[in-house]
Formats: C-alpha cells, structure tokens, sequence
C-alpha cells in the first residue's frame, strides 16, 4: 500500500507533525512515514511545567476510572449539578503495538481522535500526558495503522459523556467488562496546576461516594488482554 502525498493530506489536513508508524507497501517492504501533516500539534515534553498551547493538541489529563454499581446515581448527580450532557457515543477503540505510550485510534457517533498517551499504571488520580488529533476518515486510517503496526486490541463500549467546567465525566457500559465510572479533569481549556486538577479529581471521587476498592489501575484495553 503506498501512502502519496494527496492520501496522507486528505487524512491530516494541514498543520505540523506527528510521529505515528511506517506504512506497508508493495513487496511487504516497508519505509518510514514518521512526520505526517496534521492540524497544528504540538507538544511541550517537560510535563510538570506542561500548559496548553494556543495552537496545540497536547496536554494533561489527572484521571480516575472505577467499577460503578450505581450508575444512576452518577447520571443523577451530573444533572442535578448542572453538567452539560454531550449524548451517547457507542464507541470502538482499536489498539494499536507502539513502542512507547498507547496508540489507539477512536471512532464514534460523537468522537473521532487518534490518541496517543502515557500513563502510569495505579490507583486513583493518575496523570496523562496525551496527544489528540480528530480524524476525518477514520477508517481508512484504521487500514493504514493495522497494516503497518498491528492491531492489540479492541475495546467496545456505550459511553455517556458530561463536562462541567474543565472537567469530563464518563459514564460506561464496556462489552466483557461491565459498568464504569471516569473523571478526567483537564488543562486542555485552559491553564490549570497539576495540584488543581488533582483536587478537583478528589471532589468528584467523594461526591460519587466511590470506594478505594472500586478503583481501576489500568486501561480497559489491559483488561481485556489480561
């Protein structure tokens, strides 16, 4: 499969770079395609003095994902606090094998992004530094990255989505795995402390009266591999 310089423009439209894979083309040979146009990414890598660039798609997530019994309750909260409810996006994340970080590639009724993150694995508010980039034809991008890098996994799920303020709220239905809850409040707004987001994880974390035993300390795609 050769990548031409129209394919690769009609996937990332103008902007900066992004190093992602190399793509496989005739003969099962390979060639690096490692800086592919996107829209106007950057990425500050001194992630504790980390803040959002104007024209950047880099940033800091603190997050928590925990099993949830009680999703009603969570949904009720939400509204009841005033949370601006953004739909229902039935979701596929497709793994992808990367060196370093995660690479999975998002398609959605409401979210279509390539994302690209690293994180450590525990319990709690744990940070995130990622990269996002919305994908036009995610399909044929899918085509391209399972080719060339090779599928790990793929993660199914009903997902609610819900901001106040800075902070995302998930409530999540994933198939194998059940009912979940994740926080994710982020500088991608505007410029917050680590420390601020950290607290504002905590708040929630208390006012959705989840336990410390309920707390996940990975990925779904991790455990669905496991």
């Amino acid at each position: 499969m050769l990548m031409t310089k129209n394919l690769v423009y009609s996937l990332f439209p103008s902007g900066s770079i992004f190093p992602v894979l190399s793509v496989l083309i005739s003969k099962k040979e390979y060639f690096p395609v490692c800086l592919i146009c996107i829209p106007n990414l950057e990425y500050n890598k001194t992630t504790r003095n980390h803040s959002p660039q104007s024209s950047g798609m880099a940033f800091i997530n603190i997050e928590i994902k925990a099993r949830t019994s009680k999703p009603d309750f969570i949904r009720r909260y939400l509204i009841k606090n005033g949370a601006e409810f953004k739909g229902v996006d039935m979701q596929t994340d497709t793994y992808f094998n990367v060196h370093k970080g995660r690479l999975k590639l998002r398609e959605g009724n409401i979210e279509n992004n390539l994302i690209h993150y690293n994180r450590n694995d525990q319990p709690g508010p744990k940070q995130s530094d990622f990269s996002l980039m919305p994908v036009e034809h995610p399909a044929l991008l899918k085509e391209i990255l399972s080719a060339s890098l090779g599928v790990k996994v793929i993660v199914k799920k009903k997902r609610e989505i819900f901001y106040i303020d800075n902070v995302k709220f998930h409530i999540d239905f994933v198939d194998e795995l059940g009912h979940f809850a994740e926080i994710e409040a982020s500088n991608k707004t505007s410029n917050i402390t680590i420390e601020k987001l950290q607290q504002q994880c905590h708040f929630y974390l208390s006012a959705f009266n989840i336990n410390e035993e309920d707390l996940i300390d990975r990925s779904y795609s991790d455990m669905l591999l496991e």
